[in-house]
């Protein structure tokens, strides 16, 4: 009867401690939060203010606007 308790509490000891160890991985920073500064920090920005998106437009074919006529097209 007492080596059936010593046994329970070894087990239960085990695995209350088994569940509290943190893994390694938790203190790395996500993979997209890493590219995406590796990507703020390569690319030249600057944020437009007072813009909208027109109306009349439906979606954006291309995400990259290279010229201020194509620009003009979509924002207003």
């Amino acid at each position: 009867m007492n080596l059936k308790w010593i046994t329970i509490s070894i087990v239960f000891s085990l695995f209350f401690t088994g569940c509290q160890s943190k893994k390694m991985e938790d203190k790395k920073p996500p993979i997209a939060e890493i590219k995406t500064a590796n990507i703020q920090d390569a690319i030249p920005y600057a944020v437009a203010q007072n813009y909208f998106v027109k109306n009349t437009l439906d979606a954006i074919a291309n995400p990259k606007i290279e010229t201020e006529k194509v620009f003009n097209s979509y924002f207003g």
